[in-house]
């Protein structure tokens, strides 16, 4: 084996987003080769020189995944208001068995480092406004409603979900999946509505609201309800036309 081992993929992968409220997040690298790996702040320094470890257990020919065998590792987040990148670089070096023994110098190590970069949002995902609020008319039986949803902030993907009975029964809207406004159209009877909301992105940062609406049926033709008249005497009428 004359070759250093390769990362195939990550969870998450780089240029991905991280929570805005965490202050650590897991990553899990996958080789194509059984390996150690570690990572660094600093592009330069070497497999032997960095100090802080991936977890490694896999064995050899009995890989986490068919694609290849998995090592994982918590990293902190850069928290520092208006930091948004967080990079961090990994190498990983093959042959594990031959650690502690005379053969260990044939072990072969990145000498390129793999780059990870992962981005914190500058602030969480936010709802902004819900609609309908308010009282809704109707003259008919059923009413055909937009709820209409806008957020801002967060990762770049924004899906919301409502329901009328609660956060715990939700349903996703039928226009949804990126910051801006949310759609979905809804037939309901008249009666008072508890609407509830929810918004998450792909870190798993979210933000919920509860609004009340009702709808109410304007039903019958208009009514008269005050009647003006101006008469006047035949007597009154002839002395005005002399």
């Amino acid at each position: 084996d004359e070759t250093p081992p390769r990362i195939i993929t990550s969870t998450p992968k780089s240029g991905d987003y991280v929570s805005f409220e965490a202050d650590t997040f897991d990553l899990s690298v996958v080789t194509n080769e059984l390996a150690t790996c570690r990572w660094s702040y600093d592009a330069t320094e070497t497999y032997g020189a960095m100090t802080n470890n991936f977890i490694c257990n896999d064995t050899f020919l009995q890989p986490s995944l068919s694609i290849g065998y998995m090592c994982s590792v918590t990293l902190p987040i850069n928290n520092t208001e208006g930091a948004e990148e967080n990079k961090f670089y990994v190498r990983c070096n093959d042959q594990p068995w031959l650690v502690g023994t005379p053969a260990e110098s044939e072990r072969n190590a990145n000498a390129e480092p793999f780059e990870f970069i992962f981005t914190r949002p500058t602030d969480s995902i936010t709802i902004d406004s819900v609609k309908p609020q308010g009282e809704q008319i109707t003259t008919a039986d059923q009413f055909t409603l937009n709820l209409e949803v806008k957020t801002s902030n967060g990762a770049l993907n924004h899906t919301c979900s409502y329901s009328f009975s609660g956060f715990d029964t939700m349903i996703d809207f039928f226009d949804t999946g990126s910051p801006g406004l949310h759609l979905q159209i809804v037939d309901l009877k008249p009666n008072k509505y508890e609407l509830y909301v929810r918004c998450v992105d792909e870190t798993g940062d979210f933000d919920e609201e509860q609004v009340s609406f009702r709808v109410l049926k304007k039903s019958g033709a208009p009514l008269i309800s005050r009647v003006w008249q101006n008469f006047r005497s035949e007597e009154h009428t002839s002395e005005l036309q002399s």
